[in-house]
């Protein structure tokens, strides 16, 4: 189970995408909504997301200000805006995914899914550090093999 926030100012956009991640990605469980920075700092203060989804433009600054404000977030980006013209800044961010609104399902599909395969490698070479550490004399079923751009996780 993944977990999310989504900050959007609009209701009826917030609404609609945790309506549509609901739906077609039960896998992903929407733990706070905010429809500004000032809330969704708070959230974010006190919870950490795998994934964020992200409007720019808000009724009190940009998406922009709270990724400056938690510049050491570990969740990953996927921008969901009506605005293209900000695309090359929120990849300068480490965005994900940069989806345009009004999306289509295809499109939330593809930025859910490489959310996903980011953060599943990290989730499994936790799970292998946590095995290896609980029984240190047995030997590993898995390892990780490091490479220049990835880790693969082999048995």
């Amino acid at each position: 189970m993944l977990t999310a926030i989504i900050v959007e100012d609009m209701i009826d956009a917030l609404q609609l995408l945790k309506s549509d991640l609901e739906t077609r990605h039960p896998e992903v469980e929407i733990i706070a909504t905010a429809q500004s920075v000032v809330e969704a700092a708070k959230v974010l203060r006190k919870k950490q997301p795998d994934i964020l989804f992200l409007d720019i433009m808000l009724g009190d600054g940009t998406g922009f200000d709270i990724l400056e404000i938690f510049p050491d977030l570990k969740s990953k980006i996927i921008f969901v805006t009506a605005s293209d013209e900000f695309a090359i800044r929120a990849f300068k961010f480490a965005a994900i995914d940069y989806v345009l609104k009004p999306y289509t399902y295809e499109e939330l599909d593809l930025a859910v899914d490489r959310a996903k395969k980011q953060i599943q490698p990290n989730k499994e070479r936790l799970t292998i550090l946590k095995e290896t550490l609980s029984a240190p004399e047995q030997k590993p079923d898995k390892i990780s093999l490091h490479t220049l751009d990835k880790i693969i996780i082999v048995s």
